[in-house]
């Protein structure tokens, strides 16, 4: 979490998705999922009061938007659930079509447009992080008065780097 101080000083994608996936992540914006904690709640206060600069979160749970966090001061490392697209073409499918076909059908969705794989907008091992964490992590570490850096073990490698700056 970065702050302004305004106070004084691949072909078997659904088989690839871990099964908390099939339980808990696509339930997060459904009645009796996970719900943000009191973590996020003080994170809304600070974007509330002016004094977030952003959020980086290596989650794709999603649970900052639940809690009201703006897109615009969220970055999430790992992608989300919220929305799935093409490997290839990047078209958009509907994130409960999706959904129905790598749960119920246990298949992979297919794209409408190209034929190739759809999947959740999250990142999978090895692939390169969001455009949007390369455009800001260095602006925002540069620009912050103070970092907080809130339930991790910094266990994965660039955040891990991002945040040892």
């Amino acid at each position: 979490v970065f702050l302004k101080c305004v106070i004084p000083p691949n072909k078997m994608i659904a088989h690839r998705l871990p099964p908390f996936v099939h339980t808990n992540v696509f339930r997060c914006h459904k009645k009796g999922g996970p719900r943000p904690t009191l973590a996020h709640a003080f994170c809304k206060v600070l974007e509330e009061k002016g004094m977030l600069r952003r959020i980086y979160t290596q989650n794709i749970d999603g649970l900052e938007s639940l809690a009201g966090i703006e897109t615009d001061k969220l970055v999430e490392c790992h992608g989300h659930f919220r929305s799935s697209s093409c490997i290839s073409c990047r078209t958009p499918m509907e994130i409960e079509s999706c959904r129905t076909k790598m749960v119920n059908d246990v298949k992979v969705p297919e794209c409408s447009e190209c034929g190739s794989y759809v999947k959740p907008d999250i990142v999978f091992f090895g692939e390169a992080l969001p455009s949007r964490f390369q455009q800001l992590v260095d602006r925002d570490t540069a620009e912050a008065d103070l970092l907080l850096v809130m339930g991790t073990s910094l266990m994965v490698m660039r955040e891990c780097i991002s945040a040892s700056l």
